[in-house]
């Protein structure tokens, strides 16, 4: 096992990771004042306003809207491989 790791993996005393993220922190503060700054009813109001912004045409809106709501499209496969692929799974399944 490299002597920079654990045998966890994680890194060993000594290295120059081995403290972890210098601004993870700094960040939990930040997300944590936003939690409080935003409430429910302004979290409504802000996707009501994309909502709005991307049926009007804004494509920035549209977008944002539906990778959350969607999630990330899933990488394209060709219909004939996505066929077998059923089929294999179908086959395999009784």
């Amino acid at each position: 096992m490299d002597q920079e790791r654990k045998t966890n993996g994680r890194f060993a005393v000594g290295n120059k990771l081995d403290k972890g993220n210098p601004y993870a922190a700094r960040v939990a503060k930040l997300r944590a004042a936003l939690l409080d700054a935003v409430k429910d009813d302004d979290a409504v109001k802000i996707i009501q306003s994309l909502l709005e912004k991307s049926q009007k045409g804004d494509l920035a809106c549209a977008k944002l809207i539906l990778s959350y709501a969607l999630g990330q499209p899933s990488p394209f496969e060709p219909p004939d491989e996505a066929i077998r692929r059923d089929q294999r799974v179908s086959e395999n399944f009784w």
